[in-house]
Parts: C-alpha cells; structure tokens; sequence
C-alpha cells in the first residue's frame, strides 16, 4: 500500500506532550515539490475534524485517511469495510456526484460545479474535491471527512444561460448537470440553478445578480455516501 506513496500524519510530540508535531514520509523515489501540502489537515474548513493520517501519491490521490480520537487512540469504525465506488481517483466524478445529489435536494433545473480546467480568480483551484484510491479506501476512511457544503439556488434567464454556457461551460471551467442542450433552452425562459455558495462570486463576474437566491440545504459528507459507495 505504501510503494510510491507518501505518508502525513499529525501526532503529540513524544518528549513533550504540550506539542504537536507534523511527519511527512516519502515512499517513493520520486521527487515531490511543495511538501506542506502534503501535511493532514492542512486545508480547508473544519480543519479539526479533518484526518490525522493520509496516504496518498505524488498526484494527491488518497489511499488512507485515519483520525485519533481525544485519549490518541485510532478511531476504530467497525464494519465499514465497503470500498469507495471504481473512477474515483478522477475528482470529476465526485462533481457528478454532488450535482446529482445537490438537484435531489432542490427544485432547480441544474446543478453547477466547478470545473477541472477553473483556476480562480487568482489561478489558484478552488475546487476542494479530492481524489481516491478504489483499491483501498474504504467508507471508515471517508468517515474522516466533516467539511459541511453551503448551496444556494437562484435564477438566470435562457438568454443568460447561454452566457453561462459559452463563457464558462464550453471551456470546463463550470460542470453542469444535466447535460444543457442549448437547442432546447428557450432564452426568455427562466431557469433555476443550484450552485456551491462560492460559486456566487464567479457567476457575479457577468455582472447579474441571480433571480431571487436562496439558501438551500447543507451538504455533509454523510448525504453523499450512497452516491459513491455503491
């Protein structure tokens, strides 16, 4: 499990129980660049209920993903052995999976992603999916996950939608789900759509407000385990 992998995990330090300390450990020969993003828990929010242990390789794709509970005992989730579903270590399908799952939640007409080819504002990715290893992570690993998604749904018009489309969508920069056929949208129709709440700031760069916002549910982790352990 561990060839061309490289380990992180986030322990008290022995000689002094008062600190914590990181340990990063390559077992791999290749070279890896940028070594702190590596480390457990080292981004996004929730960051304390994030995991204490990851395995992944050089691409980010996680294998292991283990947590300490309060006495440093390894969290034990018994019978949940079940391996996260084939395709997986491609982050575009955990998209699918949340826009599938967001429409389950809503009355929206589709449901909005960030897409692989979005750098940000800033060039940075603001897409936080991961990517898994189906040959070992398992639903205990998942169970690790506690980073809770806010959405919210608005309304564009077709005219807007196509906007949309061309700006963002034909250039994998937006993930849409279902698939938009733009001969079928009518352009003085207006559509619901269902978004991320941070995708809010990419869609005000058409400088329109969506039509009537409001908040939808909450997305945990939790919601969408029957979407990808199958």
């Amino acid at each position: 499990m561990l060839n061309d992998q490289v380990l992180s995990m986030l322990h008290f330090h022995p000689e002094h129980p008062n600190r914590l300390v990181y340990l990063i450990a390559p077992f791999t020969e290749k070279g890896f660049r940028l070594p702190q993003r590596f480390l457990a828990g080292s981004y996004g929010f929730h960051r304390i209920g994030q995991p204490d242990l990851i395995v992944q390789n050089s691409d980010y794709v996680i294998t292991r993903e283990m947590q300490f509970d309060k006495n440093w005992e390894w969290v034990s989730q018994e019978g949940d052995a079940p391996k996260i579903s084939a395709g997986f270590e491609d982050r575009n399908e955990l998209v699918r999976a949340h826009l599938r799952l967001m429409l389950k939640k809503s009355d929206a007409d589709f449901s909005l992603w960030r897409g692989p080819a979005d750098k940000g504002m800033w060039g940075m990715d603001f897409n936080y999916l991961k990517k898994y290893q189906p040959e070992f992570y398992s639903l205990a690993d998942y169970k690790t996950q506690k980073r809770v998604l806010e959405t919210t749904t608005g309304g564009v018009s077709g005219a807007d939608l196509k906007i949309i489309s061309d700006r963002w969508i034909s250039k994998n920069e937006i993930t849409i789900f279902p698939k938009l056929d733009l001969n079928s949208i009518d352009l003085e129709k207006p559509y619901r759509i269902h978004i991320p709440m941070d995708m809010y700031i990419k869609l005000g760069q058409r400088k329109r407000n969506l039509i009537d916002p409001k908040p939808s549910p909450e997305i945990s982790p939790g919601d969408l385990v029957s979407e990808i352990f199958k």
